[in-house]
């Protein structure tokens, strides 16, 4: 097992305990991101370990989620009363596909560092999303615990501009 494997499992195990307060840092997220100029904002469908930000669909205009088409990874438009479906990978995801490019992004991750670094489940979606949209703003969200001295970078590993934790 690699030290990238090694934190993922470190990470899965920490969630599996933890009973955090997500509501927190959902209204911490809320705030930033209302201060940030953007007219388009794409979040995720939470996965049973990542923070969950569904609660935020309500409350921005202009959304998007990730959505894979022919096994590339985008972004789509999304609004309350889209058709949401599992693709292969069991993301939940827009059932129609309507390409958008949003100018900030949350990401999810399982962990993160001080300097940007962040670890996502190994299949390389948001790094290479980030690879080819150097204009977007991201923002990573985590609790403490999800906060590592440093991450193993590999060459396409992608850095976040902005981290928000919960303490």
């Amino acid at each position: 097992m690699n030290a990238k494997e090694q934190i993922r499992a470190q990470m899965h195990n920490m969630r599996k305990g933890c009973k955090q307060d997500e509501g927190s840092i959902i209204n911490n997220l809320c705030d930033i991101i209302a201060t940030m100029p953007h007219k388009s904002l794409g979040l995720y469908y939470p996965m049973a370990d990542e923070i969950d930000v569904r609660s935020l669909f309500k409350k921005f205009d202009n959304l998007s989620l990730p959505i894979f088409h022919q096994n590339v990874f985008y972004f789509g438009k999304f609004d309350m009363l889209c058709d949401m479906v599992k693709n292969h990978w069991g993301f939940t995801e827009p059932k129609d596909f309507f390409c958008v490019n949003p100018e900030v992004i949350v990401v999810p991750g399982l962990a993160f560092d001080l300097c940007g670094s962040r670890l996502g489940r190994g299949k390389g979606h948001y790094d290479q999303y980030l690879s080819t949209h150097k204009d977007i703003v991201s923002v990573g969200i985590c609790f403490e615990y999800q906060i590592v001295e440093t991450l193993p970078q590999e060459e396409h590993d992608q850095k976040i501009n902005y981290l928000i934790r919960y303490k």
